[in-house]
């Protein structure tokens, strides 16, 4: 009987290229499952691996608490604020058991944390994972997923944009990525009309917005508000499924 353990193993040697295929194939063939209180969507889908083991990716959403506000630019947290909210999103991703490595920790963790409106927001990132909670306390969503390599010139690394719920009276997209050292601001226009400031922390970004709408593009300026990279995850929506209930 193949283990976790044998899973975990099969998956930790693979190229980070390979790995993102995969991950692309997973959410291609999502499933929603509803349960109550929380609503946890999981899916079970065989790959195949060299060793023949398949694979299993799961995600947690929750409906959330209504929101009584949201605002396009986010407030940052102070840093007693901030390491109560890590604490808060570790908890939730306890419950995200995902094969592509455990959560976020070590020296190298950078997190950023964001308050918009009513929602508390983090993401931890080591350069190897990254977990994210869309609200921190019976968060919108909670997942880990891998990092890919980027080249050290790149100026902008859109990582995640295509993932959150897509529909239903909790949906919740965001956009999730990583940037050079020449960029100061992150801008995600939306295909419902949205532009969201992202915030960022060292080498990474964050935005989310309280709708299904798919991001069209994501645009990095510069210190004098130069465009100085531009990506288009909308594009390549017809590849990859947002994780979304039913």
């Amino acid at each position: 009987m193949t283990t976790e353990h044998d899973l975990l193993e099969t998956w930790r040697p693979l190229d980070p290229q390979r790995k993102l295929a995969l991950r692309a194939s997973l959410l291609a063939g999502v499933r929603a499952h509803r349960r109550q209180p929380r609503r946890r969507l999981a899916v079970r889908l065989s790959v195949a691996l060299a060793a023949g083991i398949a694979l299993a990716l799961s995600f947690t959403l929750n409906a959330g608490p209504s929101l009584t506000a949201w605002s396009t630019v986010p407030d940052r947290l102070s840093a007693a604020a901030l390491n109560s909210a890590m604490s808060q999103c570790r908890i939730e991703l306890s419950h995200v058991p995902i094969f592509a490595g455990l959560p976020p920790s070590g020296p190298n963790l950078i997190a950023i944390g964001e308050q918009r409106g009513t929602t508390t927001s983090i993401a931890m990132a080591d350069g190897r994972t990254v977990g994210i909670c869309i609200g921190t306390e019976q968060a919108r969503f909670a997942g880990i997923e891998p990092l890919v390599a980027s080249t050290p010139a790149s100026i902008l690394v859109v990582d995640d944009a295509q993932s959150g719920q897509a529909s239903g009276p909790g949906a919740t997209r965001f956009a999730f990525g990583r940037i050079g050292p020449n960029v100061a601001t992150v801008e995600v226009t939306t295909t419902d009309g949205r532009t969201v400031i992202a915030s960022t922390s060292g080498p990474y970004f964050l935005a989310w917005w309280p709708s299904g709408a798919d991001a069209a593009t994501i645009t990095a300026y510069d210190q004098s508000g130069q465009v100085i990279d531009t990506d288009h995850p909308a594009a390549a929506r017809s590849t990859v499924t947002p994780i979304h209930r039913s």
